[in-house]
């Protein structure tokens, strides 16, 4: 479908509700691995992940820790990770599997935007 040369990618397509991107990891088989909150972590097909929806790369993961990778998605496959909004959202499980610092920039842009206004509304009572 997309006709990429190297076999694992990080994708990403619009979330089904609310705003911003729905983060997997897609490998040279056609799944993809991501979290939601129906499933946890888990692995999909590539349909099922994009569901109906454009589907964008967004970085191509280095072939140099391949096996690290690969066993991390054997360990997600045979382990069920549950979903949690701000620690084991489908960016975190993204970044781990690649081997990247298990964040989420979607969820501390929240977070910053929530402090800012925050502290905007207190300054205005004062």
């Amino acid at each position: 479908m997309f006709g990429w040369s190297s076999p694992i990618r990080v994708i990403s397509r619009p979330k089904l509700t609310g705003v911003g991107r729905h983060v997997g990891v897609y490998f040279n088989d056609r799944c993809v691995a991501h979290a939601t909150p129906e499933r946890g972590a888990h692995v999909s097909t590539l349909a099922e992940f994009a569901q109906g929806l454009p589907v964008r790369e967004d970085r191509v993961v280095p072939e140099g820790p391949r096996q690290e990778i690969l066993r991390r998605l054997s360990l997600l496959r045979r382990n069920q990770l549950p979903y949690h909004p701000t620690d084991q959202n489908c960016e975190v499980i993204a970044n781990w599997l690649i081997g990247a610092k298990p964040e989420s920039p979607q969820v501390l842009g929240w977070a910053l935007a929530v402090v800012i206004a925050g502290l905007f509304v207190a300054s205005r009572k004062s």
